[in-house]
């Protein structure tokens, strides 16, 4: 693997070697929990195979959460995609798999509890700084019993940015990145609906220069 190795020949003793090595171990940490969830999940897939540039890419869930025919979107403040709306989510911590980390981040940012996020899609996305991910994405519907009233009206002002309840009819009416466009009608395809895999490579102008999909098979 291409990470490991360059940690191994950088390695010198150094408290930059020694932190670049432990930054491997949570890779591959995140790797093996990735590649259980998969399995629990039923695909047959592995981490490895879905990374396109293994060294770049960084592990991200994200929702798309429903509620009484609207959607909860977050204008972002910051890079990536600062002023577009996005769904909620974030990065993956080391011993996380990518439903624990959707939950966790939610409730960070949102404040909700999910019912059990069911998985649409995964995305592999290589090109710019900033570009670098593979990105798992869920649905779900918040649990109203334990959610405040206020958090179920919105707007609200977060330290990522403004989140609102977006009426589902206007979803694609938003100013969303080009390539949350091209996806998430995969992500509001049919509930129980086998996933989808999506390869998107950016220009280096953060345009689109390919985008590909597939259905991702589940075993039995």
């Amino acid at each position: 693997m291409q990470v490991a190795a360059r940690g191994r020949a950088r390695y010198d003793g150094s408290a930059g070697a020694m932190e670049l090595t432990g930054r491997m171990h949570d890779v591959q940490r995140n790797w093996a929990r990735v590649d259980e969830f998969l399995a629990r999940e039923g695909l047959r897939e592995t981490t490895a195979a879905l990374l396109e540039e293994p060294e770049t890419q960084r592990l991200s869930s994200l929702c798309l959460i429903e509620h009484d025919g609207r959607v909860l979107m977050l204008r972002r403040l910051k890079e990536p995609f600062a002023g577009y709306w996005t769904a909620p989510g974030g990065k993956l911590l080391p011993h996380e798999d990518p439903r624990e980390a959707v939950l966790r981040e939610v409730r960070e940012e949102t404040e909700l509890v999910l019912e059990e996020p069911e998985l649409r899609l995964i995305a592999s996305e290589t090109g710019p700084e900033y570009y670098n991910w593979l990105l798992f994405f869920f649905r779900a519907r918040p649990k109203t019993d334990a959610a405040p009233e206020e958090l179920l009206r919105g707007p609200r002002r977060t330290r990522e940015g403004l989140l609102d309840w977006v009426p589902a009819d206007r979803l694609f009416e938003q100013r969303l990145p080009n390539a949350e466009r091209e996806v998430l009608p995969y992500v509001i395809a049919e509930n129980g609906a086998s996933p989808y895999f999506v390869r998107i490579r950016y220009a280096p102008d953060k345009s689109i220069a390919e985008l590909t999909v597939r259905s991702l098979a589940r075993e039995g």
